[in-house]
């Protein structure tokens, strides 16, 4: 029973951690809005790349992959008796932070993809 309820417990903190992290990331990025590129730069390094943003400016962006590690092979049975196999696959993704510099070179504007 006490298994159960930390469980419970663990699960609840893993959900509101989600939103959480959301807000975290939202207030970091909100925090740079009217920020000079050279202060984004010389806090959190160099882009790995830049592209124009249309209107004078640039966008810098920030890639970064993220492993959440390996899904385990899985042996089973088809239909006709034989005996088949899944092999592991890799599980990641990239998280994207883009940060839209002006002509003057102050933030205007940031997006983020992934999580």
């Amino acid at each position: 029973m006490k298994k159960m309820a930390l469980l419970i417990v663990i699960a609840g903190l893993c959900l509101s951690g989600c939103t959480s992290l959301t807000e975290q990331i939202q207030t970091s990025m909100d925090s740079w809005m009217g920020a000079h590129e050279s202060t984004l730069i010389s806090q959190i390094g160099p882009p790995d790349r830049r592209v124009s943003d249309g209107k004078g400016g640039e966008v810098l962006v920030y890639e970064r992959y993220v492993d959440l590690g390996q899904t385990t092979g899985k042996v089973y049975t088809d239909r006709f008796g034989d005996i088949r196999y899944t092999s592991p696959q890799q599980r990641g993704m990239n998280f994207v932070r883009m940060f839209y510099i002006d002509g003057k070179g102050y933030i205007y504007f940031w997006k983020t993809e992934g999580r």
